[in-house]
């Protein structure tokens, strides 16, 4: 497994395919606190908005990381959570963990 460091996360993060936002990193007592917005297309293929969410890497156990959507309490990107974080959790999660590995 590779070490975590946030040149080694800076570098490896996905980008593009809906991860289109620039990631924001950092790290205290080597927890890394990821933050980004995925870019949501709806069901006609057209751009719906960003969904914003953490992603939080241990560095000490970075396959126990943890995914949370941010509500931001804003009734449009509340309405973005309830559409597509049902969806899109899965796919996160497991591109993070490829990643990681």
């Amino acid at each position: 497994m590779q070490k975590i460091t946030t040149y080694f996360l800076e570098n490896n993060l996905p980008e593009g395919s809906g991860f289109d936002s620039k990631w924001n990193i950092s790290e205290k007592s080597n927890i890394f606190t990821c933050k980004t917005e995925w870019h949501c297309l709806n069901e006609n293929g057209f751009y719906d908005g960003f969904l914003p969410f953490v992603v939080i890497i241990d560095g000490k156990n970075p396959i126990d990381f943890k995914l949370h959507f941010v509500d931001r309490h804003i009734p449009y990107v509340r309405s973005l959570i309830r559409k597509y974080s049902d969806i899109l959790r899965e796919y996160i999660e497991q591109t993070i963990m490829f990643m990681l590995e």
